[in-house]
């Protein structure tokens, strides 16, 4: 599963969120913003920051530093087409790690796409990158109580079914899913109970069957 998003998003510069993509992004963006609240001077790191979608958006272009950081070569040459003085790192999301620290680490719709290996490594380099008093934001995570609810959505206005969902769901059960990875409240607690880090949960208005969890440390919540 893991090749296959690779391959597919390494040849994209488009987030694909839709032919209503703007209206979009600008309203899930909104929702994110006020999660995160202004970061204005404040440093950032992006990690799955793609083609730069949500960077004006929520804000990220009037921090006092920004870094963004993408696997996929033709998302960051999107980002700094439209963005050119901004700073990309060309870099798999799960195992980047500088010597920085930073007030802000974000990532959006990212971990679906890591096994609980590549997860727990993405919170522990976030956790040595954060700035006392600094957060990680994990924003729009697959939530696993919704992942029935996800793969059986009635498919025409009498509210039928097909047997084909049944089936994605049993396969999504079995580990194969095209969206990735669900998460449990306590999968994230338990990663950050090993990182020394506390994690509060948000719902997430735009995807219902995801969440949003900011991580700190300790002490900072």
């Amino acid at each position: 599963m893991r090749r296959d998003w690779q391959a597919f998003w390494s040849q994209q510069g488009d987030p694909r969120y839709g032919t209503d993509q703007a209206d979009f992004v600008r309203n899930h963006g909104r929702e994110i913003s006020i999660l995160l609240g202004d970061p204005a001077g404040r440093s950032v790191l992006e990690l799955g920051c793609g083609s730069g979608t949500l960077y004006p958006i929520v804000g990220f272009d009037r921090s006092r530093f920004y870094r963004g950081v993408d696997f996929s070569q033709s998302m960051l040459d999107a980002f700094r087409a439209a963005h050119p003085a901004v700073d990309l790192n060309c870099t798999d999301a799960s195992s980047y790690r500088d010597s920085n620290r930073y007030d802000i680490v974000f990532s959006n719709q990212v971990v679906q796409y890591f096994d609980r290996r590549m997860f727990g490594r993405h919170v522990a380099n976030a956790r040595a990158m954060l700035a006392p008093g600094g957060r990680f934001f994990v924003c729009s995570a697959p939530w696993k109580i919704a992942r029935a609810s996800y793969h059986l959505q009635p498919t025409n206005q009498r509210g039928g079914r097909h047997f084909r969902q049944f089936g994605l769901l049993g396969l999504s059960y079995l580990g194969v899913d095209r969206l990735g990875s669900w998460y449990s409240f306590d999968d994230f607690r338990r990663v950050a109970a090993r990182n020394g880090l506390k994690v509060q949960f948000f719902g997430c208005m735009h995807y219902p069957y995801r969440f949003h969890a900011v991580f700190a440390a300790q002490s900072s919540l």
